[in-house]
């Protein structure tokens, strides 16, 4: 049995997780740069560290009302195949160690 990590992050309320293995950076919550003509779930785009990433909403994205900025409020920038890709939660809260079983 081996050890799995996984952040924990709360949008309107609900906690979810996320394996840390796909996280880039955590990064305090800064209004993106809107982008014209985008779904209504994409916030807009912010430059971290150089790169050009784009910002999803994940309360957007799970038919909740907008919520105002506050100091809770984070980016989780996800990296994938050398695709990155931030999402706006209301809170990041904690990393989980969540125990993996091989089966048998």
């Amino acid at each position: 049995m081996t050890n799995n990590q996984w952040i924990s992050f709360s949008i309107g309320g609900e906690m979810y997780t996320h394996p840390i293995e796909a996280i880039k950076y955590i990064i305090a919550y800064s209004a993106p740069v809107p982008v014209p003509g985008a779904p209504e779930y994409i916030e807009g785009i912010l430059n971290i560290r150089g790169t050009i990433v784009s910002i999803l909403s994940a309360r957007l994205l799970f038919n909740l009302s907008p919520q105002a900025e506050n100091d809770d409020a984070k980016v989780i920038v996800l990296e994938k195949e050398n695709l990155m890709i931030g999402i706006s939660v209301d809170s990041v809260e904690e990393i989980i160690n969540f125990p993996l079983v091989k089966p048998s």
